[in-house]
């Protein structure tokens, strides 16, 4: 019964664990990593409407990316462990080589031949960028279905274990009193 109780136990905790990594670092990275590419791709829509049009709205929407994207990238490659730390890094270097290279285009004269040319180099970061956020997007995927698999699997152990105490403790309750039954009926 002890043994059962301590797999039990473990168990337990093995499947706490795996909730609190999904809750705690998982969900938050594939948050963060959609929020990032959402920024990224606001932001380059913003830039390439004021770059043609001269529309402030569109510039403003370029800045405001631009102001928020720092601590998102910064949030995601804090969570980052092993697996994911190159990956992420990738993703938040993309970003900083992007906003970087567009920045000049932010202060151009908009509307003009040499504002259009100067964001051609930008696009195949961009391109990166976002090849490199799905990719990542879909290891923090994989990496939350093997957590919820597995505790899903834990919880059953758990119930497999409560149940094997259970069925023991009955067990052995109906051999003690059986045993005592029959020590009462001898000294009678």
């Amino acid at each position: 019964v002890l043994l059962l109780l301590v797999l039990g136990i473990g168990a337990v905790s093995v499947a706490a664990g795996s909730v609190e990594e999904l809750t705690s670092r998982v969900q938050p990275m594939q948050q963060l990593n959609a929020e990032l590419r959402g920024i990224m791709l606001d932001s380059s829509r913003g830039l390439r409407g004021y770059s043609y049009n001269g529309d402030a709205a569109f510039r403003d929407a370029y800045d405001r990316g631009r102001q928020s994207y720092v601590q998102v990238k910064d949030e995601l490659v804090g969570l980052a462990v092993a697996n994911e730390q190159q990956t992420a890094r990738r993703v938040a270097e993309l970003a900083d080589r992007w906003f970087a290279m567009t920045a000049a285009v932010r202060e151009a004269q908009p509307g003009t031949v040499d504002t259009s040319a100067q964001l051609v180099p930008s696009v195949a970061v961009m391109d990166e960028f976002l090849e490199t956020s799905a990719r990542l997007g879909e290891a923090l995927d994989a990496t939350s279905t093997s957590l919820r698999r597995s505790s899903v699997a834990t919880r059953q152990q758990v119930m497999f274990a409560l149940i094997s105490c259970g069925a023991v403790a009955v067990l052995l309750a109906t051999g003690s009193a059986i045993a005592t039954a029959q020590r009462l009926g001898r000294s009678i």
